[in-house]
């Protein structure tokens, strides 16, 4: 039985966190996310995708701003000696003590074929730089931000008239099939590593809200 945490926020981390639940080899012993954020024209409190599925699930659950300085927590999830921790979507970086506290450490799922498109938003860069194909990543996390050797990978092809919206939903159903290799091969021994070619690294970081308008004097009418 492998022990997991497992650390996420928003919807496209859902379906593989029910993938874990449904796995008879894995047992979920934390889920962690971000705040209750206020939502909507009432500004009434929302908690993340992943607290209302792990509720439903009736899964352990912490939400905190920033992990590193939650020492109690750290503490506690020490004492339930995960083996691994999977973060998917999470919006944290990992500071040294999380990144050592699992027995055989902290695997990321990142919804781009790494090195290509490290950072906070490698979908939306996927489709901005024209991209044919995209992917989902999984690397055992290092300090550096997405740095880490390549331990699963899929591609798939991104249409032509692809949008975010619709790429995105595609890399949600994807990512839980990556998710269960990743823990095939742990509990099969046959896990391996390949390192991050640096030659072909590029960057997503996160989108300024100016980006994300049309300038219309860059279209003809």
């Amino acid at each position: 039985m492998l022990k997991v945490v497992f650390c996420g926020t928003p919807d496209i981390a859902v379906p593989t966190l029910m993938t874990l639940n449904a796995n008879p080899n894995v047992e979920i012993v934390q889920v962690v996310s971000q705040p209750d954020r206020p939502s909507g024209r009432g500004n009434k409190l929302k908690s993340p995708e992943v607290i209302e599925c792990a509720k439903k699930l009736e899964l352990p659950f912490f939400q905190c701003t920033n992990l590193n300085k939650e020492a109690d927590f750290l503490t506690s999830l020490e004492a339930l000696k995960p083996d691994i921790f999977i973060v998917f979507a999470f919006a944290q970086f990992l500071g040294k003590r999380v990144l050592s506290l699992p027995k055989l450490g902290c695997f990321n799922i990142h919804t781009s074929l790494l090195p290509r498109h490290r950072g906070a938003a490698p979908i939306h860069y996927g489709i901005w730089c024209g991209d044919k194909i995209g992917g989902v990543s999984i690397q055992r996390m290092v300090k550096e931000m997405d740095a880490g050797d390549i331990c699963v990978a899929s591609s798939l092809d991104i249409h032509v008239d692809e949008t975010t919206p619709s790429l995105y939903e595609r890399l949600k159903i994807l990512a839980p099939d990556c998710t269960e290799q990743l823990i095939s091969d742990i509990l099969g021994n046959t896990l391996t590593f390949t390192k991050q070619d640096s030659a072909q690294i590029t960057f997503a970081p996160t989108i300024k809200k100016e980006e994300g308008y049309l300038n219309p004097s860059f279209h003809s009418a």
